[in-house]
């Protein structure tokens, strides 16, 4: 009866040694689970702070392109109200207003 009350408690000693290593190897998969877990949600706010970064170039790139848009749109218009100009002046009403719209 001895023998075997010493071999329940050595099999619970056995049992314990075992549920604390479980329980150290649990504890330290949560700590590595914690630690990339960490090291993801800084790498996804790294890429939210480049994706809002890339998104105000985006929109300045934008302002400056339509601005120069309007810009040459200006310029195009200065010309052919020149060019309207030289056509009355030395070709004629009828024959300028057909050139010009022919070429736009």
């Amino acid at each position: 009866h001895v023998e075997q009350m010493e071999r329940l408690v050595n099999e619970e000693q056995k049992d314990r040694v075992q549920s604390e290593k479980d329980v150290a190897e649990l504890t330290q998969e949560v700590t590595d689970f914690s630690a990339k877990y960490e090291e993801i949600t800084q790498e996804v706010n790294n890429l939210l702070h480049l994706k809002n970064q890339l998104e105000k170039e985006i929109e300045r790139r934008t302002i400056e392109f339509n601005a120069q848009i309007d810009e040459q749109n200006n310029r195009l218009k200065d010309v052919e109200k020149e060019l309207q100009e030289v056509c009355y002046r030395f070709i004629g009403m009828s024959r300028c207003d057909l050139s010009l719209s022919l070429s736009l």
